[in-house]
C-alpha cells in the first residue's frame, strides 16, 4: 500500500512556524546555526508561495463579483425596459379595444379582458396647502435630526477636540502584480541571525 502524501501546511500554520521561528531567535544567545537558518528560509519560501496562491484566488473572486455585479446590472436595466415596454404595450391594447368598444376579447388559445385595478390615492389638486386640511386627514412627519458624518470627519482632520468621535483605519490586504524575480530571491522576507556573544 503506497503511503499517503505528506499534508502541506496552511497559510495560518506557516505564520504559526515564523511565530515560534521568531520565538526561538529572540531567546538565542548566539547559536542560531546555519541549518536554522535554511529551515526558516524554507518556511518563508513556503509562506510566500501561499501568499501568491491567496493573491490569485482572491483576485479571481474579486474579478468574479465584479462581473456578476455587471451581469446583474444589466440585467435589472433589460428588465425594466421591458417592464417599461409591457406597460406601454397594456396601455397600447386598452386604447385598441376603448376604440373597438369591447372589453373582453377571445381568440382560440387566449383570452383578454379589461378590467379594473385596485384603488389608488392620486392627489388631483397640487396647490392644495397642508396646514389647512383636516388634521385626520395629515399627518405630521417629525424633522429627523443626525450627526453629518462628513462635517464631523472634516472637523476632526482639521484637529478639532470631538470627545465622542474619532478617525479610525482598518486594516486591509492590498493584492498587486509583483515584477518577476530570480529564483535565488522567492523568499519574501529574511531573519538576520543574531551576532554570537562573546566570551
Amino acid at each position: 500500500m503506497s503511503a499517503s502524501p505528506e499534508r502541506r501546511l496552511t497559510f495560518g500554520e506557516l505564520a504559526d512556524e515564523i511565530e515560534a521561528f521568531d520565538a526561538l531567535m529572540a531567546m538565542d544567545e548566539g547559536e542560531w546555526t546555519d541549518e536554522a537558518q535554511a529551515i526558516y528560509d524554507g518556511v518563508v519560501a513556503q509562506f510566500a508561495t501561499k501568499a501568491d496562491a491567496m493573491s490569485a484566488y482572491v483576485t479571481e473572486r474579486k474579478d468574479l463579483i465584479a462581473r456578476l455585479k455587471a451581469r446583474a446590472s444589466e440585467a435589472a436595466a433589460l428588465a425594466k425596459r421591458w417592464d417599461d415596454h409591457l406597460k406601454s404595450l397594456e396601455s397600447y391594447v386598452i386604447l385598441a379595444l376603448d376604440r373597438a368598444h369591447m372589453t373582453d376579447v377571445s381568440g382560440e388559445a387566449t383570452r383578454m379582458r379589461v378590467q379594473l385595478s385596485p384603488p389608488k390615492l392620486v392627489i388631483t389638486d397640487d396647490t392644495l396647502v397642508l396646514d389647512l386640511l383636516p388634521e385626520e386627514l395629515v399627518h405630521v412627519i417629525p424633522e429627523k435630526v443626525e450627526i453629518d458624518a462628513v462635517a464631523v470627519k472634516a472637523a476632526l482632520q482639521r484637529g478639532d477636540d470631538i470627545p465622542w468621535a474619532e478617525l479610525q483605519r482598518d486594516r486591509h490586504i492590498r493584492y498587486y502584480a509583483n515584477a518577476p524575480r530570480s529564483k535565488a530571491k522567492q523568499s519574501t522576507a529574511t531573519k538576520v541571525a543574531p551576532t554570537k556573544k562573546e566570551s
